[in-house]
């Protein structure tokens, strides 16, 4: 037992976690390249996603998620132009018109001593057909190549960044188009969206997560700000310097004055622009029921091997015999509405060596290990049907 004791002492040292600060040091000077994420929806998930509870010293447990089987990209450039000095980079997003319509464009982000901020958007030329929508081979969409200068630059992260940082804006711009569809005199006809948007952020908890990486493996537990994105965009439509007629815009699927919400929480980790994890909802409550999807950042994530991990006890559970016999010790508990567990072996080395999941009988669930497991200190990290994590250590002679 002595031998336990000073190993328990050592991991729990080595493997504390506490509340991080974003400033302009915690970030790179810029990121440019291609990052990757992977999305968990309500149809990969079959509606039953992880719980996502703000809090302080949180734990999150997200390698459970299933991955649909789409990648999501986000390419970064260098920027040049003399319109956006000091800017980092830009990542290339796509604007959705509607279902059959999109088009390209480059955020420009910058970071100073205040912020992580997005001065405005970089779109080069970029023609579309509209004969799917209107029938006619002439008829087109085209943007102009432009810079986009937002009125005030928006404020992705506030610095310094910790719990209960707050901060909220507006800005606006214009993006202009040329339009034209025969049916309609319009020839080459000058066009702009008019967009304003609105932004409530604030740091709403902190603590740890983990995720699932490309290869189905949790990785080790990272430490994160967990903040909270409410944004609202409005969009209006002009040709011509008049508002456009309603007739075009439903055409288009547009409306005058259309609004579209974001809300998100998102998990953010040093050195990362792109959020760990990024929770979409589809409503203004940030209810367990109201999960859209929950989308993962795929690049640069540490393997269990570069960490340690916290043991914690939950009284419900017992391990026993211990040190274990024959491979196999047995999982009781107290708490009878617990059916079904999740677990993870984890060596000394903060390895995992083997993932499963059991079903109890009465209480009780026997584990077996694997026969090549060199003798030593084990962890089981539980997770039960009730989404609570509990870690215990056993001694594998």
């Amino acid at each position: 037992m002595k031998k336990i004791f000073t190993l328990l002492f050592s991991i729990s040292a080595i493997a504390s976690y506490g509340q991080i600060t974003l400033n302009q040091s915690s970030f790179n000077s810029s990121y440019v390249g291609t990052d990757s994420t992977r999305r968990a929806d309500s149809s990969s998930m079959n509606g039953m996603f992880p719980t996502i509870t703000a809090t302080t010293n949180g734990s999150w447990d997200l390698s459970t998620l299933n991955y649909n089987s789409t990648n999501f990209f986000r390419p970064r450039t260098t920027v040049s132009s003399s319109t956006f000095p000091g800017a980092a980079q830009a990542t290339n997003m796509i604007y959705q018109i509607n279902a059959s319509l999109a088009y390209h464009t480059n955020v420009v982000e910058a970071f100073t001593s205040n912020s992580y901020e997005f001065l405005g958007e970089q779109i080069s030329r970029q023609a579309i057909p509209l004969v799917s929508l209107t029938g006619s081979a002439t008829d087109s969409l085209v943007f102009l190549a432009q810079d986009v200068v937002y009125s005030s630059p928006k404020t992705e992260i506030k610095f310094p960044a910790t719990m209960n940082t707050s901060w909220s804006g507006t800005y606006s711009y214009q993006t202009n188009f040329n339009l034209t569809i025969a049916a309609m005199s319009l020839n080459n006809t000058p066009c702009y969206r008019k967009t304003n948007y609105t932004y409530s952020n604030a740091v709403i908890g902190w603590g740890k997560v983990r995720v699932k990486n490309g290869n189905g493996m949790p990785t080790a537990y990272m430490n994160v700000l967990m903040i909270r994105r409410m944004e609202s965009v409005t969009d209006s439509f002009y040709i011509g310097g008049s508002p456009a007629p309603a007739s075009l815009l439903t055409a288009f699927g547009l409306s005058q004055g259309m609004v579209s919400n974001d809300y998100k929480d998102e998990f953010v980790r040093t050195g990362e622009i792109t959020p760990i994890a990024g929770v979409a909802y589809k409503g203004t409550t940030f209810a367990q029921n109201q999960i859209d999807y929950i989308e993962a950042h795929m690049n640069r994530l540490p393997s269990p091997t570069t960490s340690l991990f916290n043991v914690s006890k939950n009284n419900n559970f017992n391990l026993y015999p211990n040190p274990i016999v024959n491979k196999q010790f047995t999982l009781t508990t107290t708490d009878k509405t617990i059916k079904e567990l999740r677990y993870d072996i984890i060596n000394i080395n903060g390895q995992i060596v083997k993932i499963g999941s059991a079903t109890l009988n009465s209480g009780s669930v026997t584990i077996h290990l694997d026969k090549s497991n060199p003798s030593g200190i084990y962890y089981i990290r539980l997770q039960d049907n009730n989404n609570n994590t509990t870690t215990l250590p056993f001694d594998q002679p």
